[in-house]
């Protein structure tokens, strides 16, 4: 995968790249970290510099590990499975 990174003034105004489930614009913003001597990024969706420096804040007491991504991006859903059905950890 490739990002191509922008870095511009934060009072500029945003540039949309993502839809929100309400389908309101956000723009995708990189965040940096060190770990063991290499720095690592993680991309974080917002509505402006203010709310992704708002967002960051939050993650400093509510981080957590989910799980291990196995596919990003467009992926090809099997039709025959019912959009109705929940998947468990067991499956």
């Amino acid at each position: 995968m490739t990002s191509v990174l922008q870095f511009v003034d934060p009072k500029a105004p945003v540039k949309p790249s993502v839809v929100d489930c309400d389908g309101r614009a956000m723009a995708l913003f990189t965040c940096s970290f060190d770990h063991e001597g290499r720095t690592y990024c993680l991309e974080l969706p917002a509505y402006s510099w203010g709310d992704a420096e708002l967002r960051l804040l939050s993650l400093v007491g509510s981080i957590q590990l989910d799980g291990e991504i196995h596919v990003s991006g467009m992926v090809d859903i099997d039709s025959s499975v019912s959009p109705d059905r929940h998947l468990t950890h067991d499956e």
